[in-house]
């Protein structure tokens, strides 16, 4: 159905409200409920979505009513028009539907991996993107080798897609086939040489193997096509600072703490790459600055760090007690709080 003005949407509305008030028809229906979700009428949308799959479970029905009730936050109702979406055509297509909008409700991590595993296994679709996207959502959560297999399937489809190798690169890595993460890295460059998130990638994957002086050829390549390309210039500093390039590493911090909105590594990296200079007092200015706009467990246990390293232990027992009450799982908080407290004779439980 045609709506590419205004004045069809009102002509294609009434005429379809005139259809529904005398045959209530689910598709009459349906095609109001996607006029009035192109008109921005969410809650009209999915009035008429649920008059449409009270008459007739059509898939895209169900799925177009889940979808307009997450876009007004109600996410129970959600879930329960996708899961008749899967009673009603269990296609790991739908699954995949399914599993989704768990995921954008923050739903059981239990259920969502069911969904994916099903989908994993039962899936013979013909579509790169279905691979692609079930792929994506498996590796984001922690299902890396079912990631893999995923998109090499997806690749087998579609061998020049360089965003599916460069994904496939991303879920070989996590899952530790470094051989196949290089191999997809150097396809992905070969078919997109200016691709910039792939070298970058390829720069994680060099730092994370301990190969940092190849790691910092990635990132400069990387940075050469966008110089201002923070996860380059981050990457590049990290890679210094593990080579011993303390000065570099330094250098290449500060630089990025004066960006907008760099984030707390940054100036944790520059403490650590000051403090390796023994410009401890420098450290902690670092990171008194980012205290004013960052707070977080690695903020803090760095800031007792430094503080230690200047002998100012009264801050430092302060800092270490924030990192322990963010992290209480952390053992190296509480184990300098210890170390702090036995010089005065005092003890923590």
């Amino acid at each position: 159905m045609s709506t590419s003005t205004p004045e069809s949407l009102t002509a294609a509305l009434e005429e379809l409200e005139f259809e529904c008030q005398g045959l209530e028809f689910a598709s009459a229906h349906y095609d109001l409920g996607k006029v009035a979700e192109l008109r921005g009428q969410i809650e009209d949308a999915v009035q008429h979505f649920e008059r449409a799959t009270s008459y007739r479970e059509e898939p895209e029905y169900l799925e177009a009513l889940g979808a307009t009730r997450l876009k007004l936050g109600l996410e129970n109702e959600a879930i329960a028009a996708f899961e008749r979406l899967v009673r009603c055509d269990d296609r790991p297509e739908t699954r995949l539907k399914l599993a989704e909008a768990l995921v954008n409700i923050g739903g059981s991590k239990c259920d969502v991996t069911r969904h994916l595993r099903v989908a994993a296994e039962e899936g013979t679709s013909r579509d790169p993107l279905f691979y692609k996207k079930l792929g994506k959502l498996c590796l984001a959560e922690g299902l890396d080798d079912v990631a893999a297999d995923i998109l090499q399937r997806g690749l087998a489809l579609a061998p020049d897609d360089a965003a599916l190798s460069l994904e496939l690169a991303r879920a070989s890595k996590v899952a530790r086939r470094y051989e196949e993460a290089f191999s997809h890295l150097e396809r992905t460059i070969l078919l997109e040489p200016t691709n910039v998130e792939a070298k970058i990638v390829y720069g994680d994957l060099l730092l994370s193997l301990g190969r940092w002086n190849d790691a910092v050829v990635k990132y400069r390549e990387a940075s050469e096509l966008e110089p201002k390309n923070v996860a380059a210039l981050l990457g590049e500093a990290d890679a210094q600072f593990e080579a011993g390039c303390f000065e570099k590493a330094a250098t290449l911090y500060k630089s990025l703490t004066a960006c907008n909105g760099s984030g707390v590594r940054c100036f944790v990296g520059l403490a650590g790459a000051l403090s390796q200079l023994k410009l401890h007092r420098q450290a902690v200015d670092a990171l008194e600055a980012c205290r004013l706009n960052h707070d977080d467990h690695q903020l803090s246990f760095s800031l007792g760090v430094a503080y230690l390293a200047t002998n100012q232990l009264i801050k430092a027992e302060g800092a270490f007690m924030d990192a322990a009450m963010k992290n209480p799982g952390d053992p190296l908080s509480r184990f300098y709080l210890k170390k702090i407290r036995a010089r005065a004779g005092m003890t923590i439980e």
